[in-house]
């Protein structure tokens, strides 16, 4: 991630890759699909964090100072223990905080369980968790849900922000989403 007015490199998204054995190194929609909904989603969550904060940890000792957003599952935002499994993960790694962590969520994940959600975003900001509302303008969009969830950041879908340059419609439409925001 990088701030715009100045070029200064302010964060970095944990995304999965698959080494798979004979297919290659594989992008997330080429495997998540088929973990979602199973025994797999879980564990991959929590290897997914761990791996980000070791990561995280690393660049910290190196005087980079970054926030790391990290994907949250559907399954993992509700679960009773989710905001205490992340926040014993982190308690591994002495030099971050809470405020070092942004938790990405689906916008289709708090609405299908919208008060739940927003218990957990709430109570996590309270820890000093960042939320962010990825994917933001496909699918479910709503400006009442979008009033409703507390998150810190939007994330645009980056099917309107890759061709933003090029496109006046979606520029337009990028325009105003940030304005909203």
């Amino acid at each position: 991630k990088v701030d715009l007015t100045d070029g200064r490199v302010i964060g970095a998204e944990a995304l999965i890759r698959w080494q798979h054995p004979s297919r290659g190194l594989l992008p997330p929609g080429a495997f998540l699909e088929t973990v979602m909904n199973s025994e797999l989603e879980l564990p991959m969550g929590r290897w997914v964090a761990d791996a980000a904060l070791s990561q995280l940890s690393k660049w910290r000792a190196l005087g980079l100072d970054l926030i790391l957003s990290i994907n949250v599952s559907p399954l993992q935002l509700l679960q009773d223990d989710f905001l205490s499994d992340v926040q014993k993960r982190l308690e591994n790694y002495p030099s971050l905080t809470p405020a070092d962590l942004e938790l990405e969520i689906l916008e289709s994940t708090a609405i299908s369980e919208m008060s739940r959600a927003v218990d957990v975003i709430l109570e996590g900001r309270k820890k000093g968790f960042r939320f962010s509302l990825d994917d933001f303008g496909t699918g479910y969009s709503s400006l009442a849900h979008f009033r409703q969830l507390p998150v810190d950041v939007l994330k645009v879908d980056r099917s309107f922000v890759q061709n933003m340059t090029e496109n006046r419609q979606d520029r337009e439409i990028v325009d105003s989403i940030v304005r909203l925001a």
